[in-house]
Order: structure tokens, then sequence, then C-alpha cells
């Protein structure tokens, strides 16, 4: 998924190590007036987003801010625990047929909507099927939602129900999707039309959380700015252009080992300042409880030379670093049709070209320079190391004279007779900074880049849309698989059907990408054969690899029981906050 607009998102054996390096705590805390330390004593959780959730719809939520405020709202069937591993939600169980086509779901009997006028008496239901066969049709409902995807071709009747709506079929759509089923108020299956053996992990993305039809219906189009759900908090106020909040939901169904009840926070609030210097002060004044981003700007400040541990001035605040489950990259489109720069095609018509810039690049000097450690070299495949299922692959590493010879082959002797090739990417100093390296980098082969930026919406729908043929963006993982990355490679998921955004397609890596679904496979078998994707991909370079992502986010010392993930999300039900004496 690609969400915007920060993106930097399971471990492997050699790096599953949560860094939390919580280094004394001093008196030298950044605390102003007397406002400031209101906001710390308060049980009120303050963080800032670097820009405003587009809609709290779960079947719109394709943004980061919009994730991490969803987050704390809504419930689905299924979540992830802290290792990134399937654990119930809304479903106290769930179980899988033999042939991996049938899924049943037991809901659990204490869940109910928070409250809200949408209900009769305003206070919030219980939880039952019919609910989440109502949440999951409105996915696949057409103009509407924007996960479609998850249940496209995979479950039972669920394009024709689509179809039925997007055509109208003379007034008479399908009633309901025949693959997911209300067996009893607590029972819920879903059928698959062949096996797909990450389906569980879809349905822990927003697309899989489970609102209320009442709810739906009240609001009408409104309802993404007045969410209800089942989650651990529930919205009172959203200013636009200012901030949300948050207070606890008073229905919520967790409990501590002590039988308390969760969460431990009376309310969030979080704000929308675009602007790293601000938000950064704001942090240091003790108005913000998190800092989800550490700028480039600061973090010579921030963190030590290596960047793998807080720096003497900030040793009194948290930090928490994980690698993360993202791949950031320059894409070819290979679809000539599409293309409206005719310059452009050379990258997509020359694949020894494409590799002669892979090869061109030193990733290693832009992490630790550009990006202050920040990053990890991508010099493996598209899956991240940090993504179960990853499979060690070697992939495209600084090698000048590689890239050379590449270059001979590419017909461009020392880059002789080859013009200026278009490289668009979004108008933020990041992308900038790391263009800006990489053509410095490829100039010296003789390889020119003229660079155009160009603002970020406009962009990325450009990117989707073919019009550019050489273009920067990110893919973070909806779910922590490995599939989730080579499905970027799939031909039938080329845009608009899927994320396949360069239009890639070889009958050898769909076959493969088929062949792993088989839900008999081991992890070791699966992975071997996305292993054996990647491969293929790299030889064929419709991407130019630059590097994954790592996850850093800073709180005050008074924060506890805080967890971000490698998918950079973060749930609030356990997080405390704890005063801590300055004296």
């Amino acid at each position: 998924m690609n969400r915007t607009p920060s993106k930097v998102g399971k471990l492997t054996q050699s790096t599953q190590l949560f860094t939390f390096l919580v280094l004394g705590l001093s008196a030298t805390l950044f605390i102003g007036c007397a406002g400031d330390s209101g906001r710390k004593d308060s049980n009120t959780f303050f963080f800032n987003m670097n820009s405003e959730p587009n809609s709290l719809d779960p079947i719109q939520i394709s943004q980061q801010a919009s994730w991490w405020i969803g987050e704390q709202i809504y419930d689905g069937l299924l979540t992830l625990d802290s290792n990134m591993d399937l654990a119930p939600a809304l479903a106290r169980s769930w179980e899988t047929s033999e042939d991996g086509l049938t899924w049943t779901f037991h809901l659990r009997s204490d869940a109910r909507f928070c409250d809200d006028p949408s209900f009769a008496d305003g206070k919030g239901r219980p939880v039952t099927a019919e609910d989440i066969r109502y949440s999951f049709e409105r996915v696949c409902t057409p103009g509407k939602s924007s996960g479609f995807w998850i249940f496209r071709g995979k479950v039972e009747g669920a394009d024709q129900f689509y179809k039925s709506r997007e055509s109208g079929e003379n007034g008479n759509p399908v009633e309901h999707v025949v693959g997911f089923t209300v067996v009893d108020d607590s029972t819920f299956t879903i059928t698959l039309t062949t096996p797909f053996s990450p389906f569980a992990y879809t349905l822990t993305t927003p697309f899989g959380y489970i609102v209320p039809r009442e709810a739906v219906e009240k609001y009408g189009q409104d309802f993404f700015r007045n969410p209800v759900g089942t989650g651990p908090f529930r919205m009172t106020e959203w200013e636009p252009g200012r901030q949300i909040v948050l207070v606890r939901n008073g229905n919520y169904y967790e409990q501590d080992e002590a039988g308390n009840p969760l969460p431990y926070l009376d309310s969030v609030v979080s704000s929308f300042k675009n602007d790293a210097a601000t938000e950064f002060a704001e942090f240091q004044k003790g108005n913000l409880d998190l800092l989800t981003t550490i700028d480039p700007t600061f973090a010579g400040r921030i963190l030590s030379e290596d960047g793998s541990k807080l720096s003497e001035e900030f040793s009194s605040y948290k930090l928490y670093s994980k690698p993360g489950m993202s791949v950031e990259y320059y894409g070819i489109t290979l679809d000539p049709t599409t293309r409206t720069v005719k310059e452009d095609g050379r990258l997509a018509e020359n694949v020894y070209l494409r590799r002669a810039i892979n090869y061109g690049i030193d990733r290693e000097k832009i992490t630790s320079f550009v990006l202050k450690g920040q990053a990890i070299p991508a010099e493996n495949g598209p899956i991240p190391p940090s993504t179960p299922g990853f499979t060690g692959v070697k992939g495209y590493s600084y090698n000048p004279d590689k890239a050379r010879e590449m270059l001979d082959s590419a017909g461009y002797p020392n880059g002789d007779g080859l013009t200026p090739i278009l490289l668009q990417v979004s108008n933020n100093q990041r992308t900038g900074s790391v263009a800006q390296a990489v053509m410095e980098d490829l100039k010296k082969l003789g390889i020119p880049v003229e660079l155009r930026q160009t603002e970020h919406a406009t962009h990325l729908k450009q990117a989707d849309d073919g019009e550019v043929g050489f273009w920067r963006t990110s893919w973070l993982a909806d779910y922590p698989h490995a599939e989730n990355f080579m499905a970027n490679f799939y031909g039938p998921y080329s845009k608009p059907a899927g994320p396949n955004r360069a239009r890639y397609h070889n009958p050898k890596v769909d076959s493969l990408y088929l062949a792993a679904m088989n839900p008999a496979l081991t992890k070791e078998g699966w992975s071997s054969l996305y292993g054996q994707m990647e491969e293929i991909v790299l030889q064929d370079a419709p991407w130019i690899f630059l590097y994954y992502s790592v996850v850093r986010h800073l709180t005050q010392p008074w924060i506890e029981n805080y967890h971000p993930t490698p998918l950079q999300t973060f749930d609030l039900i356990r997080v405390r906050k704890n005063t801590i004496s300055t004296s």
C-alpha cells in the first residue's frame, strides 16, 4: 500500500530484535510554561501527524494518518500481536478447512459498538455476524471502496456482487456475496474460490474493520467524519485543519492481566502540523508525547553518529527503533500504451539500461549521509529483510564497473549518445535530496537524469495511470507477509486492477505466484517460491531499488508500554502516561 505521507514500514531471525533504548532520565527535560506541564500531567496522549486523515470510513482508509486514527477506533475479526502474528480480535477463534477454501470465525460475546446517537437508545449494541457481512459487502461495493482488492478474485461471488452493482443489472443487483455466510449471530464463514494462503492477514488491514449499519445509514456521506467502531477509543471531535480528539470507549471489551479495563489513557489528541521544525519544537517543550518521524534535519542532534542510539543531549527520551516493512524504489512503466512521454520508453525497452542504473547507485552513501542512518540499503530483492518470508536473495549493490558493462551492453558505451532520462518524484525535501544523490552517482557513469518534482497526489495519480515512464514511490506492507510485496509483480494485478504500477508481466513469475498460494505449503515452501520470483524480477529490473525503511519513534520519558510495529502502526490500548518529577 502507498500510505502517505510518510513511508519509513517482519523481522528476519537475525534482525528480529526490537531495539528499545531507554537511556537514563536526566533532569534536563524541555518543559516550558505551566500549560506544557499540564499536558504532561494529564492522562491525555498528544501526538502530531504531518497530514490530516482523508477519511475514517474503513473502506476509504488508504493513508497513514487515517490508519493511525482508525486503529484506535475500530477492530476487525483478527489483529496482529507484537510479533506480527495473527491474534484474536472480534473473532475469539477461527479455523480453516483442509482445502484452504472455507474460513470459519467464532465471534466473542462481549464486543459492543461504542455509544452513538445512531443507535435507538444511544447505547452501543453487541456485534453480530450480520455486522461482519454488512461491513465486508461495503468493501465489495463499487464507487465507495478502495479495498475491494482483498476480496476480488478470492471470495466466492465477490466479483459478481461488485459487477452487478457497477452495471445495475436492470436495477436488480445481487443481494449478497455468496461467499459471506451468516451461520448464526456468533458464527461467520468466508468461502474462497481458490486457496490464498495469506488471506487471514488481509483481514487485519483497515478494510477488515467492522462498522454498524445504523451509523452508516444515519450519517450517510458524512460517515467518514463520524466513525463508530468497537475499538479502545471513540471520536468526539474532528476540527478540520487542527486536531482530532478521541476518548476512552467505555464499551471496550479488553482487560489487563489484573482485570482492569483498557485502555489506560482517558483520551488522545492528534494535531495536523505539516512542519517538521514546529513539531520538533512542540515535542521538546513537552507538548507532544510522541514523535513519529525523526526528520533528517534534526537526526544529527537527536541520534548518535551511527544512528543506533540517542545523543547525550536527548538521552532523557525513549527511542524505539526497528527495521520496517517497506521498500523505496524508482519504477519504470513497461506498458508503452500508457506513457505520454516518448523519451521514457528507453528504460522500458532496454533491460541493460535498467540494470546499469541499479548497479550505479551508491545506496550505502544515500542511507548514511542523506537519510542519516534512517534506512537500510535495498541490496536484496523487493521483500525487505524484516518481512516474514524474506528469502535473502542478493540484489544490486554499488558496482560502477558492472554498471559500465551493462551500459555498454545497452548500446551506450560510457553513456555516449544517451540523452537525459526524465525522473519524476514528489515535491518533498527528502525525496528530492535522495534523487539529487542518485543523479550525482549516475552522472559519473555518463547517465544523465533530468529531475521533475510534482505535487504528491498528482505524482501518484500519474504513476498509477501510467502517464510517466520513470517515477519514485514506495511500497509499505498492508500486512506482514512476503506475498504483499510480490503481488507488485503479478501480471493480472497491473494497474488499475491491482498494485502492479510498473505493468510488469512475466509468465514464469505469474506461475510461481499462484503456486505459492497452495495451503499445503510450509513457510519454507512458499518462501522458496517467492525467492525464485525475486531472482527473475531482479534480472528483469522493473524497479530501481533504493532502500528499506527503519521505523524510529521518540517518546517522552513518562510514556510506557508504547510499541510501534514494522508496519509503522501503533495502538494505544496499553500505553500509560506516568508523571515524572523534573526537580
